[in-house]
């Protein structure tokens, strides 16, 4: 079964750059969906997506750094910055400032991504 992860923007980003980035995002085969979610009315300055992520990718610290890293990747190559990851166990992270090491205490922390 398939993890969802979510992302969430401020109201700085555009809906036109988050949908390229997520265009550019379900290229990748770990990702398996991925869409912009709409704006809700009690928190309308944030933007929020949700990606759906190839089972297993999330259970493995190295495979999931990895994921990590292209949906930096594609968010950097549409000037997205800021951005916000909740893992499926509700582990928020700042995209732009973790590193590998501190994700990897983060998964051993709470035994893996997902629950």
């Amino acid at each position: 079964m398939p993890a969802v992860v979510t992302l969430s923007f401020d109201d700085q980003v555009s809906s036109e750059a988050i949908t390229d980035a997520l265009t550019e995002m379900r290229a990748d085969p770990a990702v398996t969906g991925a869409r912009q979610l709409e704006r809700r009315a009690l928190d309308p300055q944030t933007a929020m997506a949700i990606i759906q992520v190839a089972s297993g990718v999330l259970g493995v610290a190295g495979s999931a750094w990895g994921l990590i890293e292209k949906i930096r990747k594609a968010l950097h190559s549409h000037q997205i910055k800021g951005a916000h990851l909740t893992l499926p166990n509700g582990t928020r992270i700042d995209i732009d400032q973790i590193d590998e090491k501190q994700f990897q205490g983060i998964i051993g922390a709470t035994g893996g991504a997902h629950q």
